[in-house]
């Protein structure tokens, strides 16, 4: 680290040093051995998608980084939605039939940190409006699929892919619509 650098408070380096690269470790994990003990491969497929897709997710966020607004409901926040994709990375991994509610968990959290703005500073409206909704929409389905007995396969990683596409073309952590 350089000299000119900005230090960032110990509780961020914590999140991005400690806490993120854990649960990708996770997630790594449980995506690696979902193929290793693989008996049906395009079950396992389906299943595999959406750790792929968070995995990229928390790739690119760790990258880009954020730097908190609200310091309650920034680590609040990110901790919550630490703890669901980690239980969520195992669940699939497990076959848990209730997988998709910590997913569910893991989009209302970026509802709700996008509402209290923890995590960036005043977006312009049509910025806010497209997160908040496409997090409100995702949690709703991917918890609806679970909930009415659906149990789609490919709602939850097009449910990520959705909401990762949608933050990367806003562009949260850019200045400009």
């Amino acid at each position: 680290m350089s000299d000119t650098a900005p230090s960032l408070p110990k509780g961020i380096q914590l999140f991005r040093n400690v806490i993120w690269p854990a649960v990708a470790g996770n997630v790594a994990w449980a995506l690696l051995n979902m193929h290793v003990d693989a008996v049906d491969h395009w079950k396992t497929l389906s299943r595999s998608l959406p750790l792929f897709f968070l995995a990229a997710y928390m790739l690119m966020a760790l990258y880009i980084g954020r730097v908190p607004v609200s310091k309650f409901w920034y680590y609040f926040l990110d901790g919550v939605m630490a703890c669901a994709i980690a239980i969520y990375a195992i669940a699939l991994y497990a076959y848990a039939e209730w997988a998709s509610v910590s997913l569910a968990v893991v989009f209302a959290a970026a509802f709700f940190g996008y509402c209290t703005g923890a995590w960036y500073k005043a977006l312009p409206r049509v910025k806010f409006w497209w997160l908040v909704g496409v997090n409100f929409f995702a949690a709703g389905v991917v918890y609806g699929n679970w909930y009415f007995g659906y149990n789609v396969a490919l709602l939850p990683p097009l449910c990520i892919a959705t909401v990762v596409a949608v933050w990367l073309w806003r562009k949260p952590w850019a200045g400009k619509v």
